[in-house]
């Protein structure tokens, strides 16, 4: 088992990794490697702490290659200005 501090700089969350999940995807994890985490919240509100028991990990990347077929960003002139 594992227990994995997510930061996405504004917030952070613990997730929880199982050890038949943690030996499949422990070369994946590292610092500064971004990671798609899919799993139930668990939300203790006594104690005002949440946390993610992992189901699946996938680098971004691998998770951008296999489900996102498109991308597509609307700006206005306006936004496109304040740049």
């Amino acid at each position: 088992m594992a227990i994995l501090q997510i930061d996405d700089s504004h917030d952070r969350i613990e997730a929880v990794i199982f050890s038949d999940l943690y030996d499949s995807v422990k070369n994946v994890i590292s610092i500064d490697n971004s990671v798609i985490v899919e799993g139930e919240v668990n939300v203790d509100t006594y104690n005002d702490y949440t946390r993610v028991n992992a189901l699946l990990i996938e680098p971004l990347t691998q998770y951008v290659n296999n489900n996102i077929k498109s991308l597509s960003v609307d700006l206005s002139y306006r936004e496109l200005s304040q740049l």
